[in-house]
């Protein structure tokens, strides 16, 4: 291996992570779940509001 993944204290041997790195990827992962979820509602709002506004021009113009 190259050792691209290393941190630098596990160069000369194998050594878990401490938990504070595991305890940041897990906020990352858990802090970019809400966002994509955040963005997929306001997403999901912005079709919903523009459908219903389409229907109400519809029906009012009829």
């Amino acid at each position: 291996m190259l050792g691209a993944w290393k941190y630098a204290y596990q160069h000369h041997s194998w050594a878990m992570v401490n938990y504070q790195k595991i305890s940041s990827w897990g906020f990352l992962v858990i802090v970019s779940f809400i966002i994509v979820a955040e963005l997929k509602m306001l997403k999901g709002g912005v079709k919903e509001s523009a459908s219903l506004s389409v229907h109400e021009s519809s029906t009012s113009s009829a």
